[in-house]
């Protein structure tokens, strides 16, 4: 049938994506194919289309998969698109009208014109939870950066081979663009910024970008998450521990860090003693760089994690005056960043931008820089979504 859309626009007919679709009906032991097609007239910007106009159109595809059942006892549980540059499905968030940035989220750029998508469904029986709709997933959109964990990467000519572990509503068991990114930049810069450094990674999930810093020499490097991630995060450090020590690494540690709960360096130091430990017992463990590889996907969390990380300088400061040994003078975060949503975006990029550490500014002289890195200086490429940041506090 002729559509009164058609008639007034050919545009708004042109086929913008095709995509193979597989339900999988959880409870009811079968699985549906069916093909969709997404028109311009079916999205709300023209020429993109954004993870939210997927899921309305997959949603609205439910009527004919189901048709002899209502799809409104039917609900889409995860949407995953497949992904030809890592040869694997990746999560397709559903975000809210303010989250869902056409700018960054373009399903077709990310994806291209033809897609796999495979849909898990329940029925609103399988997950009733006081009748309120399942929580979205989480705005991840996949790798940009190629990494196959059986091959790794190389990292100064060592193999970088990381775990990974699906755990539910969880993302610390995963590699994210971020690290990839942060562990290549640090690999480009070692000598200015990790080598014979204290380093620590916070929220540093498979322990990636810790463990390329303890391949490049990092002198100890603490690496800390929630308790969930560090199962998997130890056996990746004892797995590359050789190759670490081999390049000068005293020490590597993996203990709970929860933002919303920040313990104080001595805490800190206490995590990385160990009867080999040189490090006194009078001392507090102040690290000379902090490494944050994209952590940011919540905007529930991005105060949490600026909180942490002006409590952690705050402290170093402050310990200063009665360190007896060397000082560190110098306190640098080096942050990889993937922009994930508006609201979420503007929160932490003015956030991080106004960090001005205001309790000890008032009593010594403490400067802070934040530059944004252009990556392309050493030879490295990302999307226009990721950014890395470097900030550089002076507590001399």
């Amino acid at each position: 049938m002729t559509t009164s859309t058609s008639i007034n626009s050919r545009k708004d007919d042109e086929l913008l994506l095709v995509a193979a679709v597989v339900w999988d009906l959880q409870g009811s032991g079968e699985t549906k194919t069916s093909k969709i097609r997404i028109r311009q007239r079916d999205i709300i910007q023209h020429g993109v289309c954004t993870p939210r106009d997927l899921w309305n159109m997959l949603q609205s595809s439910l009527v004919s998969v189901l048709p002899e059942a209502s799809s409104s006892l039917w609900q889409m549980e995860a949407v995953q698109v497949y992904d030809n540059n890592t040869n694997s499905y990746v999560s397709i968030p559903l975000l809210s009208e303010d989250d869902d940035d056409p700018t960054i989220m373009d399903v077709t750029r990310r994806f291209g014109t033809r897609l796999r998508i495979h849909v898990t469904t329940t029925t609103n029986g399988q997950h009733n939870n006081n009748n309120n709709q399942p929580e979205p997933p989480k705005a991840i959109m996949g790798r940009y950066y190629s990494y196959n964990p059986k091959q790794g990467i190389l990292i100064a000519g060592i193999p970088l081979r990381v775990q990974e572990t699906t755990l539910q509503n969880a993302t610390g068991g995963n590699v994210w663009d971020g690290a990839l990114l942060l562990a290549r930049y640090l690999e480009k810069t070692a000598t200015s910024l990790v080598t014979s450094k204290r380093v620590l990674e916070l929220g540093a999930g498979c322990g990636l970008v810790g463990i390329a810093a303890g391949i490049l020499g990092a002198k100890q490097v603490l690496l800390t998450d929630l308790p969930y991630a560090l199962e998997n995060m130890n056996h990746n450090v004892k797995q590359h521990w050789d190759a670490c020590q081999t390049a000068g690494c005293q020490q590597m540690v993996c203990a709970p860090l929860d933002w919303y709960h920040p313990p104080s360096l001595e805490e800190l130091g206490n995590s990385m003693k160990t009867p080999s430990s040189s490090i006194s017992e009078q001392q507090p463990w102040i690290p000379e760089l902090i490494l944050i590889a994209d952590c940011v996907w919540m905007q529930p969390l991005v105060q949490p994690l600026l909180a942490t990380v002006e409590h952690l300088v705050t402290q170093a400061a402050a310990c200063q005056t009665h360190l007896t040994t060397t000082r560190t003078t110098i306190i640098q975060v080096l942050i990889s960043y993937q922009r994930r949503g508006k609201s979420t975006h503007e929160e932490f990029w003015n956030g991080i931008h106004g960090l001005r550490f205001q309790s000890i500014i008032k009593q010594q002289n403490v400067t802070n820089v934040t530059e944004v890195i252009d990556v392309t200086k050493v030879g490295l490429a990302k999307p226009d979504s990721i950014h890395l940041l470097l900030l550089e506090i002076n507590l001399s």
